[in-house]
C-alpha cells in the first residue's frame, strides 16, 4: 500500500518535470566516464565491482529489484560485489522518507535530471549495470540472477588492468531483427494491433521507442513530425513505441497524435525486453528487409545518412532539418 501511495504522487511529479524541464546546454559539459567516476568517489565506490540499479519509487520490478539487492547486502551473498541505487524521483520528501523506512545498507543517489542514468545509458526503469573495477560498464539490462552476479563479480575481480572502452560485455545477446519485427505485435491509439513489419515501407522502417516520463523521450517525440516528413518522401514510414506506461495514461499523452508518425504501445516490459532497450529514447532504423541499419540515440542527421547511404543517394539529400540529441 505504502507503494502504492507513493507511486501515485511521484506520477503526478514526474509528469510535470517532464512536461516543464528544460535542459541547459552548458558549454562543456562532463564526460560519461567522468560523471560515472565522480559517483563512485563521492560513495567510496571506486576500485570495486559495482551492480547498479536504475529504478523508481511506486514501479513493482524496481521495488523487486531493490529488495533483492538489499538482501543479497545483509546475506553478504555474493562477495566482492557492493551495490547503488539510481533513483529519479523529483520529489526530496517523498525520497527521504521512501528511503529512510529501507535501511538498505547501500547508497541511494538521487539523479532526478537522469543525468547519471544517461551516462550509464539506463534511462528506462528498472534497468541495471555492473561497474567493473574501473567503472567500465560490463552488463545493462534486466534484473541478473544471483548466480550470474556471482560468477560476473568474480571474473571481474580478477581482472588487473582496465579492458578499455571495448571490454567485453557479459550476457550480451545478437538481436534477430527481422524475426523480432514479425513477432512485435503492438496496438495503436485506435486500438488497431499488427506486427511491426507490416509497418515497412518500400525502402525500410523507423521506429523510435520512448516513453510518457522521460524528458530527452518527450523532446525526439516533438522532432518526430519533421524527421518522418523526410523520411516518408523516401518511402520509410516511422512508428513511436511507447513503453512501459499504462494505457490510459498513454492515450492521454499523444491524444493530439504525433503528425507523419503512427503511435502504438506496450504496457508492460516485454518489448522492452525482447528489443533490449536500455535507454529512451532509442531510434531503431531497418531496411525493406528487415536487416539493421541504425539503432541508437535520435542523433537524426546519422539517420538520414543511413537512410540516403541505403538508398545511394548523396548524403545530404534527406535532411531532417532538426538536431535530435544523443541524451537519453
Amino acid at each position: 500500500m505504502k507503494r502504492l501511495l507513493l507511486f501515485l504522487l511521484c506520477s503526478a511529479v514526474l509528469l510535470v518535470a517532464a512536461c516543464g524541464l528544460r535542459i541547459r546546454v552548458a558549454l562543456a559539459q562532463p564526460s560519461s566516464d567522468s560523471l560515472v567516476a565522480a559517483m563512485l568517489k563521492a560513495h567510496q565506490l571506486e576500485g570495486r565491482v559495482v551492480l547498479v540499479e536504475f529504478g523508481m519509487i511506486g514501479c513493482q520490478l524496481s521495488g523487486s529489484g531493490l529488495d533483492s539487492m538489499a538482501e543479497w547486502q545483509r546475506r553478504n551473498a555474493i562477495r566482492g560485489l557492493a551495490f547503488l541505487r539510481l533513483e529519479p524521483t523529483p520529489d526530496k520528501q517523498t525520497f527521504d522518507s521512501y528511503y529512510a523506512a529501507e535501511s538498505l545498507g547501500f547508497p541511494v543517489v538521487r539523479d532526478t535530471a537522469l543525468v547519471l542514468a544517461n551516462a550509464l545509458g539506463t534511462t528506462v526503469y528498472p534497468r541495471f549495470v555492473l561497474l567493473d573495477k574501473f567503472g567500465r560498464v560490463r552488463y545493462r539490462g534486466s534484473q541478473p540472477s544471483a548466480k550470474d552476479l556471482a560468477d560476473w563479480t568474480g571474473k571481474l575481480n580478477a581482472e588487473k588492468a582496465d579492458a578499455g572502452p571495448g571490454a567485453p560485455q557479459f550476457g550480451a545477446v545478437e538481436l534477430d531483427v527481422p524475426a523480432l519485427l514479425a513477432e512485435t505485435m503492438l496496438p495503436a491509439l485506435d486500438g488497431t494491433a499488427k506486427s511491426l513489419r507490416d509497418y515497412r515501407g518500400r525502402n525500410g522502417l523507423l521506429f523510435v521507442f520512448v516513453d510518457t516520463y522521460c524528458p530527452f523521450s518527450a523532446a525526439a517525440a516533438k522532432e518526430i513530425p519533421f524527421v518522418a516528413e523526410a523520411l516518408n518522401r523516401r518511402d520509410v514510414p516511422t512508428i513511436l513505441v511507447n513503453i512501459g506506461d499504462p494505457e490510459t495514461r498513454v492515450k492521454d499523452f499523444y491524444s493530439a497524435g504525433i503528425a507523419g508518425a503512427t503511435i502504438v504501445f506496450d504496457t508492460g516490459k516485454t518489448e522492452q525486453d525482447r528489443w533490449n532497450i536500455q535507454f529512451v529514447p532509442t531510434a531503431v532504423l531497418v531496411d525493406a528487409d528487415g536487416n539493421l541499419l541504425y539503432r541508437g540515440s535520435p542523433v537524426w542527421d546519422r539517420v538520414t545518412g543511413k537512410v540516403a547511404a541505403e538508398l545511394h543517394l548523396p548524403a545530404d539529400s534527406v535532411k531532417a532539418g532538426v538536431p535530435g540529441s544523443s541524451k537519453g
